[in-house]
């Protein structure tokens, strides 16, 4: 007969300060969240019931809800890549590493908007 594993969440404790802590935890897609909880709820714990993650105050800054992607259309995209003369297969070929830069910038700015928002 297999062992069955012991239900819950498995989280990592990162830091403790009075009576909350900031744990880490994956969530059903196996992406890394943080959250806070009150220390007696995750002391000495490495693995947490659903309804106690239901708890949790999350932390950090919500990317998803704050950015604005409404400026990075296939037009504006176009735009850039004109500017940063891209216009054909064989630019993109040859210039595959301005692409990135162009890519980090667009993406830099919406961030840094959201941050500021937040």
């Amino acid at each position: 007969m297999a062992a069955t594993r012991s239900k819950g969440i498995k989280i990592s404790i990162l830091q403790t300060k009075d009576e909350s802590t900031l744990i880490e935890y994956q969530d059903a897609a196996g992406y890394p969240c943080r959250a806070y909880l009150p220390t007696l709820e995750v002391e000495g714990k490495d693995k947490i019931s659903k309804a106690t993650l239901d708890l949790a105050i999350p932390f950090g800054i919500p990317w998803a809800a704050m950015l604005d992607l409404s400026d990075l259309t296939p037009e504006r995209i176009e735009q850039e890549l004109h500017k940063f003369g891209i216009w054909t297969r064989a630019d993109l070929d040859h210039k595959d590493r301005l692409l990135i830069r162009l890519a980090t910038n667009m993406i830099t700015q919406a961030v840094r908007s959201a941050a500021e928002k937040g």
